[in-house]
C-alpha cells in the first residue's frame, strides 16, 4: 500500500511504515491505524465489489475482513466465482469455512449481528454466549489464586481484558447505554456474577 498510490514512498520507506503498523506481518486488532489502513488496503477491491453488487441488485457490506452481499434472490454458485475472482484477483485470500450462504428467514449472524425477519438486526445469540464465556473465563484467570500462579502475564491478562472491553462497546453501541443487557453484562465483568435467565 505504501509503495502506491496515493503515497508511492521509497521502498526502504514503506518497509519501515508497515513494520511501525503491523505487529507479527499483522494488522494488530484494537491499534487505531488498522481499521484506516484496513479501509485503504480495500479501497480498490470495495470500489469493484460494490460496483459488482449494484450490477446484480445485491447490497455490499464489509468490516474489516468480513464481507457480506445482500440480496432478495438466491445467489447461484456462478455468482460465488464472480465475487471469488474479485477476491483474489485484488491479492486477498478467501476463507472458504467461513464462507455461507444463508436465507433472510435463518436470521443469519454477520459481524456479532443476527439479521432478522423484520430488517432490524440484533445481537447475536452466539454473540453475547460467547462474550459471557469470555468474561467468565477472564474473572477466573485475574482470580487472587491464578495471579499468585503467574501462569499469564499482566500484558496478556490486559489484552484480554481490552478485547472484552471492545465487545461491552459493540453491546453497547447496538443496545444502548441503559439497556438491561448491557448493564448485566458490564456487572458481570465488574464484580458480579450471571445467573441463568440472563
Amino acid at each position: 500500500m505504501f509503495l502506491r498510490l496515493p503515497f508511492e514512498y521509497p521502498e526502504d520507506l514503506a518497509l519501515v511504515l508497515a513494520k511501525v503498523v503491523t505487529c507479527k506481518n499483522r494488522l494488530p486488532i484494537g491499534a487505531p491505524t488498522s481499521p484506516v489502513l484496513s479501509n485503504m488496503i480495500c479501497f480498490e477491491l470495495d470500489h469493484q465489489l460494490d460496483k459488482l453488487a449494484r450490477e446484480h441488485g445485491w447490497a455490499y457490506t464489509r468490516y474489516a475482513d468480513d464481507i457480506t452481499f445482500s440480496g432478495a434472490r438466491r445467489f447461484t454458485d456462478s455468482s460465488g466465482e464472480i465475487i471469488r475472482q474479485q477476491i483474489e484477483g485484488n491479492d486477498f485470500v478467501l476463507n472458504y469455512e467461513k464462507t455461507k450462504q444463508s436465507r433472510t428467514e435463518d436470521e443469519p449472524e454477520i459481524c456479532g449481528l443476527s439479521v432478522k425477519i423484520n430488517g432490524k438486526p440484533d445481537l447475536s445469540e452466539y454473540f453475547v454466549k460467547d462474550l459471557k464465556s469470555d468474561i467468565k473465563t477472564y474473572k477466573t484467570l485475574t482470580s487472587d489464586k491464578m495471579i499468585a500462579q503467574e501462569i499469564f502475564s499482566a500484558e496478556a491478562l490486559n489484552r484480554f481484558r481490552q478485547h472484552i472491553e471492545g465487545e461491552l462497546a459493540f453491546v453497547r453501541f447496538i443496545k444502548g447505554p441503559n439497556h438491561g443487557q448491557y448493564l448485566k453484562l458490564r456487572y458481570l465483568l465488574a464484580d458480579g456474577m450471571l445467573s441463568s435467565d440472563n
